[in-house]
């Protein structure tokens, strides 16, 4: 993935669609078009993945709920290093 690439539910590069696919796989297509599709925006560094999201609900379930998902797409993209912040 690019560094500071911002992905909101599509991306047009291979390596962008990446993180996003990584999260689909381990949450499930079903619960990854519910909860992240069109909701939530994904911003890459060198090492840090940062989930955006639209409001305090959401925020507070995706953090509660998925972040041992997404903490394992991020280091499955970016390494064991990888480090995830909400916002």
């Amino acid at each position: 993935m690019q560094p500071n690439a911002t992905l909101v539910a599509e991306s047009r590069s291979p390596s962008d669609r990446g993180m996003l696919e990584e999260v689909k796989e381990l949450v499930g297509s079903q619960t990854f078009d519910h909860w992240f599709h069109n909701k939530t925006s994904i911003e890459i560094t060198e090492n840090e993945v940062t989930i955006g999201v639209a409001n305090p609900f959401l925020l507070n379930w995706i953090q509660h709920k998925y972040r041992p998902a997404v903490t394992e797409a991020a280091r499955r993209i970016l390494g064991d290093a990888a480090q995830i912040r909400f916002k």
